[in-house]
């Protein structure tokens, strides 16, 4: 079995920032990095990517050695807005903070194909909510450190030093640093809690940016999009998932269908899949097993419609599957889910 961060692949910029982190701390990032199959070199190719599972373990060892709870911290410190592409440029001169966390989110897979940013809007106030695939737990708190702190930092370089969020909340447990990452957000973050979350008063998210620039801003919309565009062509997993989302509500797509809607040949589609470690019978489950949570967690829709959506002839074929995947059915993982939100 593949292992669940093999397909999705970070920024090589963001990996560079990632050195400095290592570097501060007297480590040879070149022979960390070596060991874990990344080319030193490879962090300075404009656009480049890597796989996020050799990141991981980068971080492991980087962790191991540094034994410091505010590594994420560290990583933050040297963050900034080219490090997101086209997207860091974009955020600066979007007319609003709220139009920076739209375009966040709209472009977060430039960043990484791992993570998942959304916006919930109250009449008082934003919160912007981060997520991602599951990680090892002994990583999951530092490299969450690092992107939390990383996405406030570029609020700081937005809207001014002062920026101050109505609450923070973080999954991990408290940290040794606590004091510190009070500092860094201004206010005392909640650990421990059920979600990784920044709640901003909505008056300060609507309020015009110093560097607001709406030709800048549509320029590098355009220059994102279109390292997204190259992004998809490149990468064929994210192409037959495309494909299967398309052609799943109209049943269970064979494997001829779905190369035939690439315009390519099975063998070709069995080539550059095997190539990426893959196989379409993965990719199909992976795509259903994603969409199942997405469609329980976003939409109101009946359980036997969202098995129909996904190419199951009946719920109960839905309810096994969603069962060996998750543990529970999806009936209780929606009510779960509710009562968590």
């Amino acid at each position: 079995m593949n292992n669940p961060q093999d397909h999705h692949t970070t920024l090589a910029t963001a990996v560079a920032v990632l050195k400095q982190a290592v570097q501060s701390y007297g480590l040879d990032f070149d022979a960390i990095s070596t060991q874990a199959g990344i080319q030193p070199s490879s962090l300075y190719d404009p656009g480049n990517r890597i796989p996020v599972n050799k990141i991981q373990t980068i971080w492991k060892v980087a962790f191991n050695k540094t034994k410091d709870d505010a590594f994420g911290l560290t990583y933050a410190s040297f963050f900034q807005p080219a490090v997101l592409h086209g997207l860091g440029l974009a955020w600066l001169t979007s007319s609003t903070l709220k139009d920076s966390l739209n375009r966040l989110i709209r472009y977060q897979r430039v960043l990484s194909t791992l993570c998942r940013f959304s916006l919930e809007e109250s009449p008082n106030q934003y919160t912007i909510i981060f997520d991602h695939e599951p990680l090892e737990s002994e990583l999951e708190h530092i490299s969450t450190d690092a992107v939390i702190c990383s996405f406030f930092k570029m609020c700081k370089i937005s809207m001014g030093p002062t920026i101050t969020p109505k609450s923070v909340s973080m999954k991990r447990p408290l940290p040794l640093c606590q004091e510190q990452f009070n500092s860094f957000f201004g206010t005392m973050v909640a650990f421990g809690s059920n979600r990784n979350c920044i709640v901003f008063d909505r008056a300060l998210l609507e309020t015009i940016q110093p560097a607001a620039n709406a030709e800048l801003a549509r320029m590098n919309d355009q220059i994102v999009m279109d390292y997204l565009r190259k992004l998809n062509q490149d990468d064929i997993e994210l192409q037959v998932q495309s494909t299967l989302i398309e052609q799943l509500p109209s049943g269970l797509p064979s494997q001829k269908e779905t190369a035939s809607a690439l315009n390519m040949s099975i063998r070709n589609l069995q080539r550059r899949l095997h190539e990426k470690g893959s196989s379409f019978k993965q990719l199909l489950n992976r795509t259903r097993q994603e969409l199942a949570v997405n469609y329980l967690k976003d939409s109101n829709k009946p359980i036997i419609e969202i098995g129909f959506l996904l190419g199951y002839v009946d719920a109960s074929n839905f309810a096994r599957a969603f069962r060996r995947w998750q543990g529970i059915s999806p009936q209780q993982y929606r009510k779960e889910y509710m009562m968590a939100h």
